[in-house]
């Protein structure tokens, strides 16, 4: 994949702003009607606040509310195609080594999580693979999030697999070095974790006894804005060309004419 492929990045942000507008839509088929703000303390929203209605991560006991699973299921299976590129339009200079795994292994665990999602919410009971659970949990949870953002911080400082660059050299512009660390921040915050335990939480207003109303949406509109954020982040890199060397070599072609 070519850093800065106007293709690729228009998939990518594609993919990251269809995946927010389902999260948000699938939180709108658990909210919608039953917990406006202001009412968060009455019966029919207290009912609808506990985990039995989770649909991020169907577990038995289970009762699914209209389509929220299925719409969740092909967020995250989008969020897996996003998930696969940024590594090679945010960290270009990156080896081979490092962007692969950093772009696959997440890509395959939220393909995985979406797709069982998605069957959940279309057989109306949890489907579950053995442990798969547990190990989603510790690499979108917690790893990817993880290296996503330290990978973001290293390759907006600069860094090429030779080392750090000179400071006469070519650097990354500062608005694509914040846009890169930003993107990461922002997909990191829409993970499982910081949506149920802190931006859910934060953004209702609220902290409930299992899960806090509306807690899913947050993750929608980071997802859109993310989409957008990475445009300037993901700008084709350009190398500078040396005053000296096209200088030495016009000197060069000067003395064979004379």
């Amino acid at each position: 994949m070519k850093p800065g492929h106007r293709g690729a990045r228009a998939l990518t942000s594609a993919a990251l702003a269809g995946s927010g507008v389902l999260a948000y839509v699938a939180a709108w088929q658990r909210w919608s009607g039953v917990c406006p703000r202001g009412s968060f303390d009455e019966p029919a929203c207290l009912k609808r606040q506990d985990h039995l209605y989770d649909y991020q991560w169907p577990a038995s006991p289970w009762h699914p509310i209209g389509h929220a699973a299925e719409l969740y299921g092909l967020s995250v299976l989008l969020l897996a195609v996003a998930a696969f590129a940024l590594p090679f339009l945010l960290m270009p200079t990156f080896r081979r080594l490092i962007l692969w795994p950093l772009a696959v292994i997440p890509a395959a665990v939220l393909a995985g999580t979406g797709v069982l999602v998605l069957a959940s919410g279309i057989a109306g009971r949890p489907v579950t693979v053995p442990h798969f659970d547990l190990t989603a949990l510790i690499v979108v949870g917690v790893l990817w999030p993880t290296a996503l953002i330290v990978a973001a911080a290293i390759a907006a400082g600069g860094y090429i697999p030779t080392g750090w660059p000179e400071v006469s050299e070519d650097r990354p512009s500062t608005a694509r070095s914040v846009s890169t660390v930003v993107t990461a921040l922002l997909i990191a915050a829409t993970t499982v974790l910081p949506t149920y335990f802190l931006v859910g939480p934060i953004a209702a207003g609220y902290v409930s006894h299992d899960t806090a109303p509306w807690s899913e949406a947050p993750a929608g509109a980071l997802l859109v804005l993310a989409a957008i954020v990475m445009w300037p982040a993901t700008t084709r890199v350009t190398a500078r060309k040396s005053t000296k060397g096209v200088s030495r070599l016009s000197a060069e072609r000067l003395n064979v004419s004379d």
